[in-house]
């Protein structure tokens, strides 16, 4: 989902050319859809009612039923770069992580997956703070060990698909650098837009090489599997890197690339606030329509950044 934002007038000039339509005899559904709205600052805008919403699947604007918060339960899984060459900035990814559990609070199902060599599950999905908690002391980096980031991501969805998770949510937290999944990007985009997943990324671009102290452990087995090499030959940075862009922009989440290892904890914050004041969207479609190929969520504020996800119906997961 891409990023919009409309000013009045052109707001105006859209309620003309693209006016809601009722075709007698047509019987329309409800789709309800996810929307998140922060401003300039990354702050979350909570005020905006049905009339300030505008939603159109390819070009065809359609009518807003019911705008509300979205007070139902989330199932996010954290997956945090444990990887040799994201040492540096583990102790940071640790505070990072443990800010976000306790501002999503205890209302939403969190796991923790490391995916320095093969990923491994720290903690299951759980809302219990101190179980969490102690999933991330588990957070370590281990020596001689890379990032197999977009299997960590893959096997994740899979197991949100074989529990029907009706909310899946991804962030991701890591640095920039190779990959060595057995998995391509393309892959794991097309297994994130079947699952419907969302995904946000907090990528920190500095480079951790000039940063003291390694916060190591032997390498583990992992759950998914006993290997680290599994993949002699490791995903090019720009296969990586554009995964993180398209992932977050497909699926209606958001990329942050931070530069200091200080923001990682306080952008963190943001994104669990973020998650914690979104929008639930109902509107009505054509029911005899097929599933559009373009959709587009846009408001009529200045300044604003708009993304929404579809929700899936129990029949679709």
């Amino acid at each position: 989902m891409r990023d919009t934002s409309l000013g009045l007038m052109l707001l105006s000039l859209s309620l003309v050319l693209f006016p809601s339509v009722t075709v007698a005899g047509t019987q329309s559904v409800e789709r309800q859809i996810i929307v998140s709205v922060v401003d300039s600052n990354g702050t979350p805008v909570t005020d905006l009612g049905p009339s300030e919403f505008v939603v159109r699947e390819d070009g065809a604007r359609r009518e807003i039923l019911t705008v509300r918060p979205d007070t139902e339960r989330k199932q996010i899984a954290l997956l945090v770069d444990t990887s040799q060459a994201a040492a540096p900035a583990v102790l940071d990814f640790k505070r990072a992580a443990n800010t976000f559990i306790e501002t999503m609070g205890e209302g939403n199902e969190v796991s923790i997956i490391s995916f320095g060599g093969t990923p491994r599950i720290l903690t299951e999905a759980t809302s219990d703070q101190s179980a969490l908690s102690a999933g991330v002391d588990k957070i370590f980096s281990y020596a001689d060990t890379a990032s197999y980031l977009l299997d960590a991501v893959t096997e994740t969805v899979q197991g949100f698909e074989r529990r029907s998770t009706p909310r899946p949510v991804i962030v991701i937290l890591t640095t920039l650098g190779l990959d060595h999944s057995s998995n391509d990007d393309r892959g794991a985009l097309a297994r994130l837009n079947s699952g419907g997943v969302t995904i946000h990324s907090l990528v920190l671009t500095r480079s951790t090489s000039g940063r003291n102290g390694f916060n190591q452990r032997n390498s583990p087995a992992g759950v998914f599997g006993n290997t680290f090499n599994r993949d002699p030959f490791p995903t090019n940075n720009e296969q990586r890197n554009r995964f993180l862009d398209q992932a977050s922009h497909e699926t209606g989440g958001r990329r942050r690339d931070l530069r200091t290892f200080s923001s990682v904890e306080r952008a963190m914050n943001d994104l669990a606030s973020q998650l914690r004041n979104q929008y639930r969207v109902v509107y009505s479609r054509p029911g005899m329509l097929i599933p559009p190929e373009q959709f587009d969520v846009t408001v009529n504020r200045d300044g604003l950044d708009v993304r929404a996800t579809p929700v899936q119906l129990e029949a679709e997961r």
